[in-house]
């Protein structure tokens, strides 16, 4: 079947069908004028040159006319009696405004109407669906569902109770240095370059004197065993397995001959809170460091413990305080429960026996009174390399590497300790200009969705 459109196809317009198309044309360009809409009257009046119609110069079609008289009068040009005849031919003496024009007509033939068509076939779709093959593992099912750390953060929501995936999820006081960090990786721009053989690409790097096959690891979380039962193991386990870093802290719930058991052929690193006990301090890096670890990560930003309202609000102790409400919120998640109940009891490995907040073990533990001489002497009974973690200003990360130590860190804690501290991310490029001739190395931490 054939269809109708209008004459703007100029190229295909000849003989009587090209004069009838001027005269819509000036009828066009009459009306656009009123309409002010500069760069369409410049298309039409193009469009008349390319016709040769003889029109008027641009002062004339520049006045405000409104009729094809007027227009006729104050245009010397269009005296000709061949564009007279052709305005009139497409509306003497009518008026311009909210007048509609039939416009000349070219017919052709639509692909779309004139396809060829048939039944399908059975067979047709066999080629164009496949089925996903069931999968009664829950948990593999929900993983193989998840493409980003916000499906895996979904997927914590739905399956763990509040104080715990709070405990997670949460930082400090009103968590604007979570959120800043965030908006940062949002705001991230990349430059792509063109033309270049990616066919064979390579992520691995040298990271502390080790290689990791990706420009990260897993920074040490306490109180893991509280989100997963499996904790620590399973997460040193798949650093293992990925290539990269697994870092332990020295709040976790495992101790670091399970992490080495776990993960006995990958890098494990140790993070280490100065204590107010020091010789509790050096027995736990020394049972670290017989391991097998090979990187210490001695954390200098908590001198007390962070305002972290979230557990305040849901009573987060430890072990876990359950209240009738933090009952009721875990019954209907049943694997989590399961795991609470039928597997080892929820405590730090490295503080058997502590009974009290989270907060008040971090009061009890971390040492305000910490200076850098402290962490010389922590470099100094390390046997392997030392990265000084929580670095925030450019006047510290400058102290630390003329000190001697292997890297720098550069982390706000997530966020959980003191909210508006500076985003690590904004900070690299300083620190990195001013120590990129040195050899320290510079970390950061990455926010959660980074």
């Amino acid at each position: 079947m054939a269809r109708t459109e209008r004459f703007w196809d100029l190229d295909r317009l000849t003989g009587p069908t090209a004069h009838d198309a001027a005269a819509v044309l000036v009828a066009d360009l009459l009306a656009l004028l009123n309409a002010e809409d500069q760069p369409i009257v410049e298309g039409v009046r193009r469009a008349l040159e390319r016709l040769q119609i003889p029109r008027g110069p641009p002062s004339y079609l520049e006045r405000n006319v409104h009729d094809f008289d007027t227009y006729i009068a104050r245009c010397p040009t269009a005296g000709s009696e061949q564009l007279r005849q052709l305005i009139r031919s497409a509306g003497s003496r009518r008026t311009i405004t909210n007048t509609r024009w039939d416009h000349p007509t070219v017919e052709h033939h639509d692909p779309w109407r004139t396809m060829e068509r048939h039944l399908p076939k059975p067979s047709d779709f066999a080629e164009l669906l496949r089925f996903r093959r069931p999968m009664f593992d829950a948990t593999a099912r929900r993983l193989a569902n998840a493409h980003t750390i916000g499906d895996l953060r979904a997927i914590a929501k739905r399956t763990t109770p509040k104080a715990p995936f709070d405990y997670t999820d949460g930082a400090a006081e009103a968590e604007l240095s979570l959120a800043r960090a965030r908006q940062a990786f949002l705001d991230i721009e990349f430059h792509p370059a063109i033309l270049r053989d990616v066919s064979d690409v390579d992520t691995s790097c040298t990271v502390v004197g080790g290689t990791s096959a990706l420009p990260f690891g897993i920074a040490p979380t306490g109180f893991t065993r509280m989100m997963h039962a499996a904790g620590e193991r399973a997460s040193a386990a798949a650093a293992g397995a990925a290539g990269i870093p697994f870092s332990l802290s020295t709040v976790g719930t495992a101790s670091p001959e399970e992490v080495a058991a776990a993960n006995p052929h990958g890098r494990n690193w140790f993070q280490l809170y100065m204590w107010n006990d020091r010789e509790r301090s050096m027995a736990v890096m020394n049972r670290a460091a017989g391991a097998g670890f090979d990187t210490l990560l001695l954390t200098v930003d908590v001198p007390v413990g962070g305002a972290r309202l979230r557990d305040r609000y849901n009573g987060l102790t430890i072990p876990p305080t359950l209240s009738g409400r933090t009952v009721l919120n875990a019954i209907p998640k049943v694997r989590w429960w399961f795991d609470f109940l039928t597997t080892e009891p929820l405590q730090f490995a490295t503080f058997k026996g502590f009974d009290g907040t989270v907060a008040d073990l971090l009061d009890t533990m971390f040492d305000p009174t910490v200076t850098y001489d402290d962490m010389i002497w922590i470099k100094e009974q390390w046997p392997g390399k030392v990265v000084v973690k929580g670095v925030q200003t450019l006047d510290d990360a400058r102290r630390c590497a003329s000190l001697g130590v292997d890297g720098v860190l550069l982390s706000n804690h997530g966020g959980r300790q003191l909210d508006r501290a500076p985003v690590p991310f904004h900070l690299l490029p300083s620190v990195v200009l001013m120590m990129m001739f040195g050899q320290t190395r510079i970390f950061f931490v990455m926010s959660r969705d980074g």
